[in-house]
């Protein structure tokens, strides 16, 4: 082999190198936007926001039947609630009534879900002490789904027949998973709320 085709032959095989190299970057960088690897020198590749963990949900209430007296919440008065029509979505209607929780398993709240419709729920929250406030839930498209109007906090009904609450602020994400329950009153008193 003459040097002309020595150097001809040796250019050959260093382009070859260099698309063989391409293609695995490439490939590298692929693999490391799907998560598939993490290499912590290619993190610009991943600049997704990392998933905030889900908190534990408070499972010594998943233990207590449905409702049953509620064991956080004692008025000093009736609440009433006000009966679904029977217009109202077979999915929206369980909502209606009196539910308990801790959010993150710590922090005691009540959501009383005084009326529904197919498009909305008016509701009296109690977090901590009550009454907090008073809401409207908004139905979701999904139609079993109710958000509150700043559109942070949403409620459904899981297969077990808990109300879960997932509130997302920011990067902080809460959970909370209630019971419904009966609430006895503390006192003679009968007026209403």
């Amino acid at each position: 082999m003459n040097n002309q085709s020595k150097s001809s032959f040796f250019s050959a095989i260093a382009i070859e190198a260099a698309v063989v190299g391409i293609l695995v970057i490439l490939v590298v960088i692929t693999l490391q936007f799907f998560n598939v690897i993490n290499i912590p020198l290619l993190s610009f590749v991943n600049n997704k926001p990392k998933e905030v963990a889900k908190p534990t949900v408070n499972k010594i209430v998943k233990i207590r039947k449905s409702g049953q007296e509620c064991e956080m919440f004692k008025p000093k008065r009736k609440i009433y609630t006000i009966l679904p029509q029977a217009s109202v979505s077979a999915k929206l209607k369980p909502f209606s009534g009196v539910w308990e929780g801790k959010w993150n398993g710590q922090v005691k709240s009540v959501l009383i879900v005084n009326t529904i419709d197919n498009k909305k729920a008016t509701a009296s929250y109690y977090f901590r002490s009550p009454p907090t406030t008073r809401l409207t839930l908004l139905v979701q498209p999904d139609g079993k789904t109710l958000k509150d109007e700043k559109g942070e906090t949403s409620w459904e009904i899981d297969n077990g027949g808990f109300l879960v609450g997932t509130q997302i602020r920011g990067p902080q994400r809460s959970m909370v998973s209630m019971v419904k329950c009966t609430p006895s009153i503390t006192n003679n008193n009968n007026d209403t709320e």
